[in-house]
């Protein structure tokens, strides 16, 4: 269903904006520098190593239409080797929640939690810049339709997704406009 649009998977605003804040230091050393500075990351420390994500629902009605639920299964805190499993469902206001109320609790932010060594951990700029080719193609429809329906908190899941990748593409290598190459001195 993420191949069809329907879904994305972002980081969690928190991540979103520990992450901005990140890129925008890199972003400012190698402006200072004049281009001859390679961005240095450092994965295996926060907010890449602790990033949390977040399911945003593009098409709710057409993602879980009228009662229509989706279980998901979380680790029992008291004993790891069992599930607590809990119902989803699209809530009046879009959202993914535990019931259809707009206050009801909203599907969570979740770690990635598989056990792996450091340097496979998964790499959440790669979720960002995958999540924001999926969000170009929803930005393409109209925008009244889809756009302005989503709840507040998937806008502002959205909106700092885009701006992350936007980030993570500087310098940019073509206008974004006028669709022409950047020459870099």
């Amino acid at each position: 269903m993420d191949h069809l649009g329907f879904f994305v998977i972002t980081c969690s605003k928190k991540t979103l904006l520990d992450l901005v804040t990140v890129v925008e230091k890199e972003n400012e050393e190698y402006d200072k520098k004049g281009g001859h500075y390679n961005r240095c990351f450092q994965f295996d420390q926060g907010p890449f190593s602790n990033a949390e994500y977040k399911m945003v629902i593009l098409h709710p009605n057409h993602f879980l239409p009228v009662g229509s639920t989706i279980a998901m299964h979380t680790k029992d805190p008291s004993d790891t080797s069992h599930l607590i499993g809990k119902l989803y469902m699209i809530a009046e206001d879009g959202a993914l929640r535990e019931g259809r109320d707009h206050t009801s609790p909203r599907f969570s932010a979740f770690p990635f939690t598989h056990s792996r060594e450091s340097d496979k951990y998964l790499n959440p700029i790669l979720i960002i810049l995958n999540a924001e080719i999926s969000l170009r193609r929803f930005y393409n429809l109209p925008h009244d339709e889809h756009y302005g329906s989503l709840c507040w908190e998937y806008q502002e899941l959205i909106d700092l997704t885009i701006k992350l990748a936007g980030l993570l593409y500087h310098p940019l290598v073509a206008d974004v406009a006028t669709n022409e190459a950047v020459v870099f001195s």
